[in-house]
């Protein structure tokens, strides 16, 4: 985490890039979810990393497709792991 953090510094001079990320619910259903996976780490990564993502997809999809790769957790709620990943959202 603190080498690409230290490369996002160098490479936007400081500033916070925007990571564009569109029709998310195209991709592969494993695809989707571990792309997901990846911006939760970084958005978690910690202050030092400035990243800010804006991402399109179709919510139901993805949060069927959450639901499938953790179908051995009790009560698992894919709009709650989305609603954590992203917690401003827009439809």
């Amino acid at each position: 985490m603190a080498r690409f953090s230290r490369l996002v510094t160098e490479a936007f001079d400081g500033a916070a890039p925007v990571i564009l990320i569109d029709d998310l619910d195209r991709c592969s259903p494993d695809g989707a979810v571990a792309l997901l996976d990846g911006i939760r780490l970084l958005v978690t990564g910690g202050p030092e990393l400035r990243c800010n993502f804006v991402v399109a997809l179709d919510r139901g999809v993805i949060a069927a497709r959450s639901v499938a790769k953790f179908q051995g957790i009790s009560g698992y709620d894919g709009n709650r792991y989305l609603e954590k990943i992203f917690p401003v959202s827009f439809a």
